[in-house]
Parts: C-alpha cells; structure tokens; sequence
C-alpha cells in the first residue's frame, strides 16, 4: 500500500473544513485499522522508520481524530535498548513537575488527608518530592523498581485515590483504551497528565519520537474531550499539561474559581513557572520534619494509603 504523507493544519475556514472531509473520503478509500482508543475506523496517514529498522504507519482515526501506530509489535526492543534510556532531563522536569503540581493542589484545597497515586511513577523521584511536600503521594509503576519512595508503593491501586497523576505516561499506552478506564476507575477527583496533543501532525513531528519508538499513541483534544464526558469529567487542556477534573467532584474542586485558577495554571507562562516555585519553596521548608515522619510510620511496618474519612 502506498501512504502519502499530507501536512495538514486544522482550522474553522469552511474550505479547510471541507479540504479535511475530502482527505478523510479519501483515507476510507485505503485499508483501515481500528483506532485503540475509540474503537472507531483508522486510515494510513503517514509510514516512517521507528527504531531506524522498522516501517512503521501511522493510522489517524475519523471518529476521535488521534494518531495511532501500527500495533507496536517492537516495544520490549525499545524498552530493552540501555543507550535510549539515559534521559538527561529527568530530574530537572520531576522538579518542574512537583513545583507545578503542589501548586495545583494548593488552588484545589486538597491536603495532606488527600489520597495521591502517581500512575506510571517510574524510579519514585516525583512521588518522594510530593511527600516532602507533605501530601499523602503513592507511586505505582509496572515496570521500574521505585527506590526514592520505596515503602509507598501501590502494586494494585483500588479505588479511591483523589489525585492521579500520570507524567509521560499517555503516549507510551499500547492499549489506551484499556489503561485509561483502569485510571478512571479509581474515582480520581482530580486527574493531572501531560502529553502533547495531536493536531494533524505528519512525519517530520518531533514528538514522534521514532528514534526510541516508545511513542505509540497520540491524542487529539477531541478525544480527551469525548473521555472526559462519558465519564462524568471535564477536560482542562494546557500547553503540555491537562486535567480531567470530576464535574461533580467536592471541597475546592467545586469552585468555579478554583477551575479558573488551574486553568490559568495549566496555561502555563513566566508568572505561573515564579508562582509554582515560590509555593514550592515555601513548603519545601517542612521537608525534613515529613520524611522523618514516614520513616517512623515505615518502622511500625509495610505502609499502604489511608482510607479516605468516613461520611459520618
């Protein structure tokens, strides 16, 4: 099958409208796949090398509009290849990371009796920076072995957790539709993710990331829009950063001027980077009395989150 490659820019001009339904007529004509995510009917958009060895397409679904590879057949090669793995910037987005979201927890109200997953945690750096924090932050992580949060680790998370968090995660799903109801299903009041949406991006789109083909999924806002509402939530983009906030969700969550707030900050810019690191900073001042703590909690034995308060 020969794939052609369109750059496309989406846009409310009616004969760009009209361009995208041509094109889209025009992918029905060619095999299709089923999109991972909705299920709907997925047209080659794009092939291009994955891993330099690899001719991979890339199928854009008509239903939610998002980006999907073929079936990644070649992920264990690239979680297994150590040379792609080494990731400088690490530490320095963990920390950016943490700074933005304790200040988004401090907009919501949600404190220390907040139960907090971090889904996805990797090695645990975000979730022990969240603790020093002083909220109640759990990492669980299929793959990596936690050692900065060792002692606060969920194998299994049940519901329920008021905060999710899943950094880096979304774009790594193989089968999002499945990992996705799994995290709704932990009755998240709030639900923080990054990822960069897809906007009718073609091959040359960096985020790709073809050279360490671990990259496999790619959203649009439409599609987060549609998660969002059959479950009960609204979806906030940023630039990066995105919440899926529970439309009935309660305490500072119910505020509409604590939505606006998190919108502002998910916007992003220079104000909100001096916010998030002046609030960082200032309860970064506790730290040492909050890993003392949990060293005493981790003598008495095995940790687990606390249930959420009784009703009565």
């Amino acid at each position: 099958m020969k794939i052609v490659s369109v750059p496309l820019t989406r846009s409310h001009n009616p004969v760009t409208q009209a361009m995208h339904v041509a094109i889209d007529n025009l992918y029905k004509n060619s095999p299709a796949s089923d999109c991972r995510l909705c299920g709907g009917a997925a047209f080659a958009r794009f092939a291009a090398p994955v891993l330099e060895r690899y001719e991979v397409s890339y199928w854009r679904c008509t239903d939610c509009g998002s980006l999907q590879t073929d079936p990644p057949y070649w992920l264990e090669e690239a979680y297994a290849r150590v040379e792609l793995a080494a990731d400088l910037g690490m530490a320095a987005r963990t920390l950016q990371m943490a700074q933005f979201m304790s200040l988004v927890l401090r907009i919501a109200d949600l404190g220390s009796s907040a139960s907090c997953l971090d889904y996805g945690g990797g090695n645990g750096l975000f979730c022990r920076m969240m603790r020093d924090q002083g909220f109640d932050f759990w990492n669980h992580d299929k793959y990596v072995t936690p050692f900065y949060c060792s002692g606060f680790v969920v194998e299994r998370p049940t519901a329920p957790f008021a905060v999710v968090t899943s950094f880096e995660v979304f774009e790594h799903l193989a089968a999002p539709a499945h990992e996705i109801d799994s995290i709704f299903a932990l009755k998240p009041e709030l639900w923080i993710f990054s990822t960069q949406l897809y906007r009718d991006h073609g091959a040359d789109w960096d985020y790709l990331a073809r050279a360490n083909g671990r990259h496999v999924f790619f959203y649009s806002a439409r599609a987060l829009e549609s998660l969002a509402g059959r479950r009960g939530y609204v979806f906030v983009p940023g630039r990066q950063i995105h919440a899926f906030i529970k439309k009935d969700a309660d305490g500072g969550l119910r505020r509409p001027t604590a939505r606006a707030a998190i919108r502002r900050v998910l916007e992003g810019g220079r104000l909100v980077t001096l916010a998030a690191a002046a609030n960082f900073t200032w309860r970064q001042r506790d730290a040492f009395r909050h890993w003392q703590s949990d060293r005493d909690r981790l003598r008495l034995g095995p940790a687990a989150p606390l249930p959420p308060p009784s009703a009565d």
